[in-house]
């Protein structure tokens, strides 16, 4: 009767023992995710905190001339931003076709303080428009106009 006592004691003790094991595995694994994820959101929060930037034509005076539009935008934030992954919309509606230069002798890489000039040739009505920028990260700035 004890051989019999202690084979089953035996038995329960190795099934707690693997179902111990097989639920750290899992939560080792779900922790290493968690940190994963944690990793790559807390870069893309360090991004958008270190990306700006601020449109700085003057809004009643915005150089337009024969259906082309020219925007300024300076990047003010700490990081280096690609132009050709801006979005630009205008009134509302995404334009695609624009043309961006980045200004000054930065050899074209839009880094901290330098401007992006933006053209953009669509007609507009003489009144109230208003034009937006946008960075990948969805750090934005808006700049509302009067065409004469």
């Amino acid at each position: 009767m004890a051989a019999d006592t202690s084979v089953t004691h035996m038995i329960f003790f190795v099934a707690a023992i693997l179902i111990a094991a097989s639920m750290a595995g899992v939560f080792l694994s779900v922790g290493f995710d968690m940190a994963s994820s944690i990793d790559k959101s807390s870069k893309n929060v360090e991004n958008r905190m270190n990306s700006e930037l601020r449109i700085i034509n003057d809004p009643t005076m915005m150089p337009y001339t024969g259906n082309n539009l020219t925007i300024y935008v300076e990047n003010t934030g700490d990081t280096l931003l690609l132009p050709t992954t801006l979005a630009v919309v205008l009134d509302g509606i995404l334009v695609n076709d624009t043309f961006m230069q980045v200004m000054g002798e930065s050899q074209g890489r839009w880094g901290p303080s330098v401007t992006l000039k933006i053209n953009i040739v669509e007609p507009l009505a003489s009144g109230d428009h208003y034009v937006k920028i946008i960075t990948p990260s969805g750090i934005y700035d808006k700049l509302d106009f009067r065409i004469p």
